[in-house]
């Protein structure tokens, strides 16, 4: 919103689309039928934003004003969280950080995406009752406790349901209260968190129910089993190394030599935090491991040795394993998003770490912890302030001049890549209806086929048989493409188009659009065998 970006990201096309209809009870409330339909979370955010668009209409600011109340809202519960059970110079230095966050992640939170980042709400709502169930030492009362009990069950399904990552933070909250209940923990309690647990992933089990060739496509992705060790390994440290530095995204840094070094020093900043934490916590872990390896028969952690952030330190770990063992780490599955739902425990480590120092009695120390405090306050607030004159790959097309042409042409129905497609619909209102059925999908570098029965399991045919069936009878068309350098393939589609028969008139927007407007024999791309031509195209010429 504050990039002043008027150009929708594809997802934030998709759900905005998704609202509209709902609003015009046009559609059944289920994403199924759109985009993201594995993502509960998604569904969630459009009917938590559902008043507000319906107040202003569903519009590219709306979304984004709503994107804006779901990060206050995660600001302050990290604030009231910190506070609880760290204090307030804590708090205030976890909220500076979160509010002055690395480049990337202020982004994509501005923008009005899937529930990647809502789900952040219910990830620190998880940890907020674990610790309430032992913080201050001593526990809390017997109905306190099985409240606390119920609600870190459903809390843990819901989160699940939201977004499937959550479940590094369910799991490390049911270890870590089994573990710290020790002997004490009853049978009972055990029946009270499974039962509510169920009952926050009933509306998965619906969905799995209504739609299992959706679930299992997703599951099925996300649960692929590696060519091999090796080629795991091979996969894994470039993912972790180079995909997780890169998601703090400091070469926004327009005028900083060494622009990717600012990566590097945030992730020592995080990592030094981390382990200056794990030594003040050492006796915890000493604990634990005499529980898990030795075999020990005593309640894990005296009271001196269980900390807030004790439990939290694990987190990493957590999610370096899952990584492995999952698909995440495979191209082309990784994408630093992933790492997002972490950054608010990111903050917390540095945030507790830093006022532990700066609440010590040595002026020296004190001295280096604030200096680390505004290192990060000005770099951070250079990189959020540093964005605002860039654009999303998403984001940089003329697309509003694209649509008036269109209109101005009188052109109502066009052919186009998948993403595209998505923008369009929800850029023109609806008044252009665009279609990806047989067109090549340039999105990835193999240029795949794109239908969207293929796509993330979707089902959703909006525009596809309108647009051939309006197409058969001889209406104006258009092809729309966009022009990456680094993919010039606009030159094969032009002559492939003109082998194939298929008369165009070329015209370009910005050097970043192209429009082929089709006349002569009507014909669909898949009658035309556009996506398995142009693969011939390309095998034979050589050309990628």
């Amino acid at each position: 919103m504050y990039c002043c970006r008027h150009v929708a990201h594809p997802e934030e096309a998709v759900l905005g689309l998704f609202i509209k209809h709902v609003i015009e009870g046009d559609s059944p409330v289920t994403l199924s039928n759109y985009f993201l339909s594995y993502s509960g979370g998604s569904l969630i955010s459009c009917l938590l934003s559902l008043p507000l668009c319906k107040m202003f209409g569903v519009s590219i600011l709306s979304l984004r004003w709503c994107s804006f109340l779901h990060s206050a809202a995660i600001l302050l519960l990290l604030y009231c969280f910190v506070r609880r059970f760290w204090g307030g110079t804590a708090a205030i230095f976890a909220a500076l950080f979160y509010v002055l966050s690395p480049p990337s992640y202020s982004h994509y939170t501005s923008l009005f995406l899937s529930g990647e980042y809502l789900v952040i709400f219910l990830d620190i709502g998880l940890m907020y009752i674990l610790l309430a169930m032992f913080v201050p030492q001593g526990g809390c009362g017997e109905r306190k406790r099985m409240f606390l009990t119920a609600a870190l069950g459903f809390g843990s399904g819901l989160a699940v349901y939201f977004l499937f990552s959550s479940v590094l933070f369910a799991v490390l909250a049911f270890g870590t209260w089994l573990m710290l209940r020790g002997r004490s923990l009853r049978r009972g309690e055990l029946l009270l968190y499974g039962t509510f647990l169920l009952l926050g992933l009933l509306p998965y089990f619906y969905f799995s129910f209504l739609y299992p060739e959706q679930s299992r496509l997703f599951l099925g992705s996300l649960l692929e089993a590696p060519a091999g060790l090796a080629q795991k390994i091979r996969w894994f440290f470039p993912f972790l190394v180079s995909e997780f530095t890169r998601s703090f995204h400091f070469e926004f840094f327009g005028y900083y030599p060494g622009r990717a070094c600012w990566n590097y020093i945030y992730v020592l900043i995080f990592c030094g935090a981390w382990l200056h934490l794990i030594w003040v916590n050492r006796s915890f872990f000493r604990s634990m491991t005499t529980v898990l390896f030795l075999k020990g028969k005593e309640k894990l952690g005296a009271p001196s040795d269980v900390r807030p952030e004790s439990p939290l330190l694990l987190l990493p770990v957590l999610f370096i394993v899952a990584c492995f063992f999952s698909a995440y780490c495979r191209p082309p599955f990784f994408h630093y998003r992933y790492f997002f739902p972490l950054y608010p425990m990111f903050q917390i480590f540095c945030a507790v770490s830093l006022s532990s120092l700066f609440s010590g009695k040595g002026r020296a120390v004190k001295a280096c912890a604030l200096a680390v405090v505004s290192f990060i306050v000005l770099i951070s607030w250079r990189g959020v302030t540093g964005i605002a004159g860039k654009q999303d790959f998403w984001e940089s097309y003329p697309l509003p001049e694209t649509i008036s042409r269109l209109k101005e042409k009188g052109i109502e129905y066009v052919y186009t890549e998948y993403f595209l497609k998505w923008q369009i619909l929800f850029e023109s209102g609806e008044e252009i209806i665009a279609s990806c059925e047989g067109m090549p999908f340039f999105y990835f570098s193999d240029f795949e086929g794109v239908s969207d029965s293929r796509v993330y399991g979707s089902p959703y045919r909006l525009g596809e048989k309108v647009v051939d069936n309006a197409v058969r009878q001889g209406v104006s068309y258009a092809y729309l493409f966009r022009l990456d350098p680094r993919l010039p393939y606009y030159g094969m589609l032009r002559n492939y188009l003109s082998a194939a028969g298929v008369g165009y008139q070329m015209e370009t927007f910005g050097n970043e659009l192209v429009l082929f407007y089709g006349f002569g024999r009507p014909v669909t791309p898949a009658q035309a065998g556009l996506e398995s031509g142009m693969k011939k195209y390309l095998r034979t010429n050589g050309e990628r």
